[in-house]
């Protein structure tokens, strides 16, 4: 008879049996990898929102600031129709009145004047595009002045024909950034001008005569300000989001809605960083009554 003796397994050290297998590894790697994409594109998306969500706050700060100093001024203005209304300075996009802010004949210095002229003028160049806001003060009663106001008082409140703003203005910068700027008039019947109409010395069924500006606003973030001057490519923005805005017409659409279509037609050919900081802003100012 045949003695069948046990079988031992062959010992196996425990070093070995802690041990991973190459495609244990693997798929380790590979879980690893998928989860640190995972966050890293989470992280990515995050930080976007958080920089589109300070540029936008950062904006609508700086447009509340500039409407808010424009009603805030046309709260104060002057309607007398022995002074000129809302005159069109050739040659500038600007919204030019008379308030009764005190103000400084010239310069930073001098003595405060009872009736001001306050001008907001847009001024762009190849490195900026700002909203500057201007004043240069008057005494309430120029007869026999040599500080008169500088534009022609034009019978009944019209417009003054050629005027040009008094020399020097006191100027200060109220916004930068702002790559489109538009001031329309709202007038009785409906219908938007470029230039002030003033109500009627003798009212006529149907005459219009202006009620409210419209003022419009396009503007980009410091940090897309920024971008766009390191580019070099302010300019041409300025000029590209502003070729559609055409002349104040109620029949056609308002500059924040051309502004808009645009950059949603154009927004695979605008550069993103310059996308995510654009913003549009309108809004309605009623006037005072002409007296």
């Amino acid at each position: 008879m045949k003695h069948r003796g046990k079988c031992i397994p062959p010992r196996v050290s425990p070093s070995s049996r802690l041990g991973f297998t190459l495609i244990e590894v693997m798929v380790s790697v590979g879980i690893m990898a998928l989860l640190l994409g995972v966050f890293l594109s989470v992280s990515d998306y995050a930080s976007q929102a958080w920089k589109r969500s300070q540029e936008k706050m950062e904006n609508f700060s700086k447009s509340r600031v500039v409407l808010n100093r424009i009603r805030a001024d046309l709260e104060t203005s002057v309607m007398r129709k022995d002074l000129p209304l809302f005159p069109v300075i050739s040659g500038t996009t600007a919204l030019g009145f008379m308030t009764s802010e005190r103000s400084v004949m010239s310069g930073t210095t001098g003595t405060p004047r009872l009736l001001s002229y306050v001008q907001y003028s847009w001024v762009t160049t190849g490195t900026s595009a700002d909203l500057n806001r201007s004043t240069f003060g008057y005494p309430m009663n120029t007869s026999g002045s040599s500080d008169q106001p500088p534009f022609p008082a034009a019978a009944s409140g019209t417009t003054s024909a050629t005027p040009s703003p008094p020399s020097p203005l006191h100027t200060n910068l109220l916004a930068s950034g702002i790559v489109g700027f538009q001031v329309a008039f709202l007038n009785s019947d409906g219908s938007l001008t470029a230039g002030f109409i003033p109500y009627p010395n003798t009212p006529y069924p149907n005459t219009p005569y202006s009620t409210a500006v419209r003022v419009s606003l396009l503007m980009v973030s410091s940090d897309g300000l920024k971008h766009l001057q390191d580019t070099g490519k302010l300019s041409t923005l300025v000029t590209n989001v502003n070729s559609t805005i055409v002349a104040p017409d109620s029949s056609k659409p308002s500059p924040e809605m051309a502004w808009n279509d645009y950059i949603r037609a154009n927004a695979a050919s605008i550069d993103p960083r310059t996308l995510r900081s654009l913003y549009s802003f309108e809004r309605l100012f009623f006037l005072p009554n002409l007296n």
